[in-house]
């Protein structure tokens, strides 16, 4: 059964390896079919490395070729190419580059247009890096670099072949490397180090899963955008392994268990950084000053460590925070000024702590949120004007606490019917004659 453009493969009655590969779309001609907007028509031939054997089908739109055929004839067909001229777009790292392509009579040459940024160093990187590659893997990529096909060809055609495109910097052997932006990818191989060979300008580098310990200053260059650490064993990160990361917007060391301390500078001068995961570090404590000028931060990610408390003042600087995630700790108490300068915050999940008691400023500066879970904890009591503040708010939950509902908790008896939001059952723990009633 055939769908209205669903690529329908025809059957070819000749045999043997010099075989065409043919695709056409439903209810167009076999040679001319329309495929998905903005390709045009589309073609493919199977290509043949120069022993014969069959390659990867290639399916070419017309515009990177002759009109009356794809650019990539096969080898053993006709060894010499036809004249095949064509301009085009280029969208590669380098931006949009015009360039064009001559081939007559396996005499191949590659010029820019006048007015592009072009240059033979790029073009180079890239023929370079690629013939190193086609020889070793692909007869379609061989034939692609030993003809040294336009550079702005390279990142639509690779693609559609379902290959990689090698950068100009070269890639760590273990790792998979992707141009625009400059992303390394290295994850889920034990590898036990970070690798060497990470190309400076990379943006993006994708180091989780793995066995990495130890994170020291010149694993990376200053590029940075973003980067992966999640679900390694570090132990150690040095103080200074994020100095000058001026670029750097997220960055995850999350899940290494083992990682139990931090260095109060070691993320200073990050001023671009909004997301930064340290969940399920092993962490007892953190230091003062540990977020000082991040300025930048929206989501900080603390959830299921072993932090025990925290500093007055620790997140003054996050005057840009929107999401902070502190449950699944050990926190018994929430000071004054625990939270002071979280203007733009959010969401507030202190949910499985071991919370006793909370300040009745605690809250104070948190005008703007929304949601705050404190169930499963260990309240028994809990200020009304602690909540009194958050005019903002939309979500509360403080289930799962062994509420007294005494004369303690009026004011708090009294805050939840003023309360417009959405909010859990409050269930009375005692005094014996209220056990179980609902303090709402």
């Amino acid at each position: 059964m055939q769908f209205p453009g669903r690529p329908r493969r025809r059957s070819n009655s000749s045999k043997g390896p010099e075989r065409n590969c043919r695709f056409s779309w439903e209810g167009s001609p076999e040679r001319a079919g329309t495929g998905p907007a903005g390709w045009g028509n589309i073609e493919a031939e199977r290509s043949l490395d120069r022993g014969g054997r069959p390659g990867a089908a290639v399916c070419v739109p017309p515009s990177w070729g002759a009109k009356r055929g794809p650019p990539f004839p096969s080898l053993r067909r006709r060894p010499a190419l036809s004249v095949v001229e064509s301009t085009v777009k280029s969208q590669s790292t380098y931006g949009e580059t015009p360039c064009r392509v001559s081939k007559k009579g396996g005499q191949n040459r590659s010029e820019a247009d006048p007015g592009s940024e072009l240059t033979t160093k790029r073009s180079f990187g890239w023929s370079q890096s690629l013939a190193e590659a086609a020889h070793q893997r692909n007869p379609v990529l061989r034939f692609i670099a030993d003809r040294r096909v336009c550079l702005g060809l390279l990142p639509p055609l690779l693609l559609l072949l379902g290959l990689e495109a090698p950068g100009c910097g070269g890639c760590p052997s273990a790792c998979v490397c992707y141009p625009s932006p400059m992303t390394v990818s290295c994850q889920s191989h034990q590898l036990p180090a970070i690798p060497e060979g990470i190309p400076e300008e990379s943006e993006r580098v994708f180091l989780q899963n793995n066995r990495i310990s130890v994170l020291l200053r010149g694993h990376f260059s200053p590029a940075l955008v973003t980067l992966w650490l999640y679900s390694n064993n570090l132990t150690f990160v040095e103080a200074a392994a994020f100095e000058g990361f001026a670029q750097l917007e997220e960055l995850d060391l999350g899940d290494n268990r083992e990682l139990r301390a931090l260095a109060p500078e070691t993320f200073r001068g990050l001023a671009r950084l909004h997301a930064l995961h340290l969940y399920r570090c092993g962490l007892a404590a953190l230091p003062d000053g540990l977020f000082r000028g991040l300025h930048s931060l929206q989501y900080l990610y603390l959830q299921d460590n072993q932090l025990a408390a925290l500093q007055e003042d620790l997140f003054a600087d996050l005057v840009n925070l929107s999401h902070l995630f502190l449950h699944g700790n050990r926190l018994g108490s929430l000071g004054q000024d625990t939270f002071r300068g979280l203007v733009s915050l959010d969401r507030l999940l202190l949910h499985q702590n071991r919370l006793r008691s909370v300040h009745r400023r605690a809250f104070h500066d948190l005008r703007r949120l929304t949601l705050l879970f404190l169930f499963n904890n260990s309240l028994a009591e809990l200020a009304g004007e602690a909540l009194a503040p958050l005019g903002a708010l939309e979500y509360l939950r403080l289930n799962g606490n062994p509420w007294e509902c005494g004369c303690r908790l009026r004011s708090l008896w009294e805050w939840l019917p003023r309360f417009r939001g959405s909010s859990s059952d409050v269930p009375c723990q005692g005094p014996g004659h209220r056990h179980g009633l609902d303090l709402k």
